[in-house]
């Protein structure tokens, strides 16, 4: 599953680099149209066109039976019956097409969510981390200690909260790099990415997102290159496991182990706010309305039922 989701993060950072050095709605817009094609061509090799048209021609027709014979309640309801029915061969029709685009959808959105989904902290910009401990583990009981970087000052002591089995420390970034948060355990250490860029620049998003070293290194050096790969910016690590790749599929997953369920940085959700007058839109939204209308668009323009 990591493989694949590595795979989809390497093709969409190659469809990217001509759009690096253009404000990042401009790489989204361009994904967006290309995957609101890519679906419908999809959906179009997939499906049994032929038995798809054939479906709803005959729901068309049962409609004007309703209105022929709408003075025949039998005659309504036997039509009705079989719009029904013809809806349930339709459903089925499209399962096949339907199952391919969500496998698609899916491998594709989390990437696109590393990248526009958070930003990263700004120098002198506090922020919380928090552990959670494994269902059945008080975090009262669990003796650990977290160490920073010089460029990561520790604010608070841990705050320990045994009914969400959570403890957090509040941090504030000195200054711009990417950096290793390591939690130590007697027996195990732990550790976590955070990232911090310098002041926002014209265009966000344009410095290289280098993966954390094997290495016991806890501070790695931003990189900028002007036109690199964009950030990405992943808040949660959790324990290895089936779904571990999809909440985070850059950095090596939290090893089995009796008291750490997941590490988590409260990076906040990016908005693109200097657009459309002001509006603060969510990556989301924007690459939902753009596919989806450009994919209805390639779909009348190709016939596709």
């Amino acid at each position: 599953m990591r493989a694949m989701l590595n795979l989809a993060d390497s093709l969409l950072q190659i469809l990217l680099i001509p759009f690096h050095r253009f404000h990042p709605i401009v790489g989204l817009t361009a994904i967006s149209i290309l995957m609101g094609t890519l679906m419908v061509l999809i959906y179009r090799f997939t499906s049994n066109q032929k038995a798809i048209r054939r479906v709803k021609n005959q729901i068309k027709i049962h409609f004007m039976e309703i209105r022929v014979y709408k003075e025949d309640l039998t005659q309504m309801l036997l039509a009705q019956k079989k719009i029904l029915w013809d809806n349930f061969k339709y459903m089925g029709l499209s399962l096949k097409p339907g199952l391919v685009l969500i496998f698609l959808i899916i491998f594709i959105l989390v990437p696109l969510n590393a990248r526009y989904g958070y930003r990263s902290f700004r120098p002198e910009e506090s922020f919380i981390v928090t552990v959670k401990t494994v269902a059945g583990k008080s975090p009262l009981d669990l003796d650990i200690t977290l160490k920073t970087p010089e460029a990561i000052e520790v604010e608070t002591p841990p705050l320990r909260l045994e009914e969400e089995r959570e403890i957090n420390w509040r941090l504030k970034a000195k200054k711009a790099g990417e950096y290793l948060l390591q939690f130590q355990l007697p027996d195990q250490t732990f550790s976590k990415q955070v990232v911090v860029e310098g002041p926002a620049p014209d265009h966000p998003g344009t410095h290289l997102n280098t993966p954390p070293s094997p290495s016991d290194e806890v501070k790695l050096e931003t990189v900028n290159l002007g036109v690199t790969p964009e950030l990405k910016i992943v808040p949660e690590l959790r324990q290895e496991g089936f779904l571990s790749a999809f909440y985070n599929p850059y950095e090596t997953p939290l090893p089995k182990n009796p008291w750490i369920e997941a590490i988590r940085i409260n990076y906040l959700p990016r908005y693109f706010n200097d657009i459309l007058g002001g509006w603060h839109l969510d990556w989301l939204m924007v690459f939902i309305v753009v596919s989806l209308g450009f994919g209805f668009l390639v779909k009348g323009l190709l016939r596709i039922d």
